[in-house]
């Protein structure tokens, strides 16, 4: 039987823009769209996320704090070039969350 108390609205989405950036960016990272010794704009980003600079740039403060992002002098961040010893650690890791998150 039909709810008939519900006007059929369509839930609206509860995950915030900042958050939905910062997630496009680590899957960019991830998958490898975004290479090393590329440098981003907030500006350039934001235009083809469809977002203003803000979130990005949240997301930007976020990604450099573990150190998935270089930041450089004109506001502007770069992904890091990493040293094979470096990756192995990362890819480690990577494996271990990837396992406990089954």
């Amino acid at each position: 039987m039909a709810d008939k108390s519900r006007i059929g609205l369509t839930a609206v989405d509860t995950v915030p823009l900042h958050e939905k950036v910062y997630l496009e960016l680590v899957r960019a990272l991830m998958s490898g769209q975004l290479q090393p010794g590329q440098k981003l704009t907030s500006r350039k980003l934001a235009k083809e996320l469809g977002t203003s600079d803000m979130p990005v740039r949240s997301a930007f403060t976020r990604l450099q704090a573990l150190r998935a992002l270089s930041p450089m002098p004109n506001g502007s961040v770069e992904v890091p070039l990493i040293s094979a010893d470096r990756f192995s650690q990362l890819t480690a890791v990577r494996t271990i969350l990837e396992g406990t998150a089954t």
